[in-house]
């Protein structure tokens, strides 16, 4: 709500950092670790191996909602607080030029979550095997919210499924009127 109400866009650097600290993803997976019964050492959670991972699967996340929700909130003028909006301006990009780019970062994400977990999996010893079963219940994590993204109407209406299929979007008109609840 801060960046929209300044109408400020950071840079990429600086709107992941905000977004990281911003995600319900932290939570969620600290819950995960829980579940799976596992209580990771300050060594692993320190690795540069494992923070990789797991800022892979947060930025993962929070860039799929901000791709979503991109076309809805270009309509209600709250471009600002979105990957795609900070993309096309720090990069100079049009729309479908930083949806390319867009793509291609969102791939080499999963890639470095992937290199995460195939790294740690090739260590000897309990701990490291436990720090993949937890990267891949945040992969898991990852999934099912792409899962659930396209389940709801709550970023494409009723259009959904048709979403989906086509990957492809029509641009809601900006919303620019001024509704008076005044009774």
């Amino acid at each position: 709500a801060e960046l929209r109400e300044s109408n400020k866009v950071l840079d990429i650097p600086g709107y992941t950092a905000f977004r990281r600290e911003a995600s319900v993803a932290r939570l969620a997976f600290d819950l995960a670790e829980y579940c799976l019964g596992i209580n990771l050492s300050q060594e692993i959670h320190n690795d540069p191996v494992f923070i990789s991972g797991y800022n892979a699967a947060i930025d993962l996340i929070w860039w799929a909602n901000d791709l979503y929700s991109y076309n809805m909130e270009q309509a209600k003028g709250h471009r600002c607080a979105n990957i795609v909006t900070v993309i096309m301006e720090t990069k100079k990009l049009k729309l479908q030029v930083a949806l390319d780019f867009f793509g291609g970062y969102f791939e080499s994400l999963a890639n470095q979550l992937y290199t995460a977990r195939m790294t740690l999996n090739s260590r000897p010893g309990q701990e490291y095997h436990d720090a993949v079963r937890v990267l891949d219940a945040y992969a898991d994590w990852v999934r099912g919210n792409v899962i659930w993204c396209f389940t709801t109407e709550r970023y494409f209406g009723i259009d959904n499924s048709t979403i989906r299929k086509t990957r492809c979007v029509t641009l809601r008109e900006p919303f620019e009127g001024i509704i008076n609840l005044v009774e």
